[in-house]
């Protein structure tokens, strides 16, 4: 490890290192060190397989078994020079500019804040797939008409997406280019990168962006040529020292050549060498080995955390078993959670659920306070206020009234009043009565308060006879507080018997409508006092405190401001 971290002088070499170490007497290890401008993956198992066949030649005394190769290096390096040029050069670097321009850097949650000059100190993570995991993955390739590296970067770009929250995901991957047959047993630095940039705004399935994929990566294969930092010298993107330049995210599935030992009379096996260094923000490697998919995931130690990345490979592999499932899950909607990640988030982090003090819906919490406290303080209102007996009492008696207009259980009944101490009561007297009320607030064009009407259903509103006449188009019963007073207080100030549940609707609450129509959103009683018992819970009241009942009733916030205290 530590040969291979001492620099190299490139302008004398020597540019590979080779070390014998005797560990015992019949056990040596041998290190061997390059610099990546004078060999790449496909060239290490050149480079062993022919010293296998090396040695075992030269343990029998014989001659190099070696062809003369048909051409070297240097003799790519002029060829590629000069057909890389006019015409050449001008399609590749057209079709790079018009892909890359306008991209973006992707923008990953780090741990640690970004150091201002980027950072080459990395550490690994490795990870496997199961073997039933790996052979659904390849079923998919077969059935989608893709590469198995076309599934497994499909699905790293939607865990990207949904890390960073970009839509437009640009991700580095290696390609051998050693496209003639002449190349292929040639050791040097051949391999180049491409910029796979993929656009996933319109929320495709997963199926979908397969088809997108395979066509991208096609595109790029067959403009390989142009060598990736003549890419950013001619793409010239706004340069930023904290990163790598075009891509922040490198991904390599590698299908090499396999190793041909022939090593007479030892016995090898490869030492792991943990790496050291990372190229990008996250650079991860993918191979398939013993029928499962392995690889590692290589992290920049100055931005991510160890824990961070374990975490990250288990949404990458919820993915991926989510897309073998269903390939039709749209990029937004593919499951990323592990199910221990999920029973914590959804269970123990979340979960609000308090017992609800008795089987009893809010109008009868509400009166086992007046039992408590008859006299005390319930409501105010400026100079005007009303105890809880008091506020009871006319509540019930409105109560009374609307049962004998037929509002009965889970009835929806408009409240059209301005914030008041009527406002109030008409709330509880719907409630009372079993109905659940739709407030509508007196500002809200006429439009909106017909619709509200329309779509609820309800066929009881109250108000006063100033707001009654502004209400637009309402064939209902429209029940003035104010012209109706003796009528109402002539009813029975007596509790009614309840036939509310916990799982009956308590309120009717309209959205903005700022996506299109307004929406009604249903709130059941057990909801609402879910939501008191944990704000009690949480923020306490005192005896003498009061609430302000700041928010309009036509905000769901307003049920707890209301009801809670």
């Amino acid at each position: 490890m530590q040969i291979a971290q001492e620099p190299y002088d490139l302008t004398k070499g020597p540019l590979a290192r080779v070390t014998l170490i005797k560990l015992a007497e019949n056990e040596h290890a041998l290190q061997i060190a390059m610099h990546h401008i004078i060999t790449d993956g496909w060239s290490s198992r050149i480079f062993i397989n022919e010293l296998s066949e090396l040695y075992a030649a030269f343990s029998r005394g014989e001659e190099s078994p070696l062809q003369p190769l048909p051409i070297q290096y240097g003799d790519f390096a002029v060829s590629q020079r000069e057909w890389l040029q006019g015409e050449a050069l001008d399609r590749q670097l057209d079709y790079w500019r018009a892909r890359l321009k306008g991209a973006q850097p992707l923008e990953l949650p780090t741990d640690k804040q970004r150091p201002a000059r980027q950072t080459f100190k990395g550490d690994a993570i490795q990870w496997t797939f199961s073997e039933d995991l790996t052979a659904k993955l390849k079923a998919l390739a077969n059935g989608q008409r893709v590469t198995i590296f076309m599934v497994l970067i499909a699905a790293l770009k939607v865990l990207m997406a949904r890390y960073s929250q970009q839509q437009d995901i640009v991700i580095g991957i290696p390609i051998a280019n050693r496209t003639r047959s002449e190349l292929e047993h040639l050791i040097g630095f051949f391999v180049n990168t491409l910029a796979l940039r993929t656009d996933l705004s319109s929320d495709p399935t997963f199926h979908d962006l397969l088809v997108q994929i395979r066509e991208e990566t096609l595109q790029a294969y067959s403009h390989q040529d142009l060598p990736f930092e003549k890419l950013v010298e001619e793409v010239q993107p706004e340069r930023d020292l904290s990163r790598n330049p075009i891509y922040q995210v490198f991904f390599a599935f590698q299908n090499l050549p396999q190793f041909r030992h022939q090593f007479t009379d030892l016995s090898m096996e490869r030492l792991a060498q943990k790496r050291a260094t990372v190229m990008t923000d996250l650079d991860i490697y993918a191979w398939e080995e013993t029928g499962c998919l392995r690889g590692t995931f290589v992290y920049n130690t100055a931005l991510f955390e160890t824990d961070t990345i374990k975490r990250m490979i288990g949404h990458y592999r919820t993915i991926c078993e989510a897309i073998v499932a269903d390939p039709e899950y749209t990029v937004s909607r593919v499951p990323l959670l592990t199910d221990d990640e999920h029973k914590r988030v959804v269970f123990e982090w979340n979960s609000a659920e308090t017992p609800c003090p008795k089987d009893a819906a809010v109008g009868e919490l509400f009166e086992d306070q007046v039992s408590r406290d008859p006299e005390g303080v319930a409501l105010v209102d400026g100079e005007r206020a009303l105890s809880y007996a008091a506020l009871n009492r006319r509540a019930n008696q409105l109560a009374h009234y609307l049962r004998a207009l037929g509002v009965g259980l889970e009835s929806p009944v408009g409240v059209y009043l301005d914030r008041s101490i009527e406002q109030v009561v008409a709330i509880l007297g719907v409630i009372k009565a079993g109905g659940a009320y739709v407030p509508l607030d007196p500002d809200y064009p006429a439009e909106r308060i017909r619709f509200m009407l329309e779509d609820s259903g309800a066929e009881v509103l109250l108000s006063e006879g100033g707001l009654a006449t502004t209400v637009p188009d309402y064939a209902g019963r429209v029940v003035c507080l104010d012209e109706l007073a003796e009528e109402i207080e002539a009813e029975s100030s007596e509790n009614l018997k309840h036939e509310t549940t916990l799982d009956s609707a308590a309120y009717i609450i309209y959205t903005s409508g700022s996506t299109g129509t307004p929406k009604g959103v249903v709130g059941l009683h057990r909801g609402a006092i879910n939501r008191f018992n944990w704000m009690w819970r949480t923020y306490p009241f005192a005896e003498g405190e009061v609430c302000c009942l700041k928010t309009r009733i036509s905000f769901v916030d307003s049920v707890w401001e209301l009801f809670g205290p």
